[in-house]
């Protein structure tokens, strides 16, 4: 068992540390995803974590507390986030397919290059969300 620290992306500071296990050679983003994985499992706070990168996949986070979080990058594929909290969250880049967003709150979130094929944003609010229109990003509508 090793120690690994996440820190809030606004201010730097130690947010939780994590007790994971894994080998201290590790590299840091898979000691990130199991800091993160260590973090639902006991309950932490990770609004305003640095999670970039993390992967989520196929989890249930439904009302979770993400706000201001940064998952640029991160893989939340196939997880139900219904009723969440991912106002100002940094999700640029993400993979969000098939991700069920149902009545989240995303406002302010940065949505931009995201990946969002099958993505469920029913009821969810994205006032002020920024994102982008391309092609093959098609989601369902809110």
């Amino acid at each position: 068992m090793i120690k690994f620290d996440i820190k809030n992306r606004f201010t730097g500071n130690v947010q939780f540390t994590a007790e994971i296990d894994c080998d201290e050679n590790r590299p840091e983003i898979s000691k990130r995803w199991l800091a993160a994985d260590w973090a639902l499992e006991n309950g932490i706070d990770l609004s305003g974590a640095d999670l970039r990168a993390i992967r989520f996949s196929r989890q249930d986070l439904r009302g979770i507390d993400l706000s201001g979080a940064d998952l640029r990058f991160a893989v939340l594929y196939c997880s139900s986030l219904r009723g969440a909290n991912l106002s100002g969250a940094d999700l640029r880049e993400a993979d969000l397919a098939s991700v069920e967003f149902c009545d989240a709150n995303l406002s302010g979130a940065d949505l931009r290059g995201a990946y969002f094929l099958g993505t469920d944003f029913r009821g969810a609010n994205l006032t002020g969300a920024k994102r982008d229109k391309r092609k093959n990003r098609k989601a369902v509508a809110s």
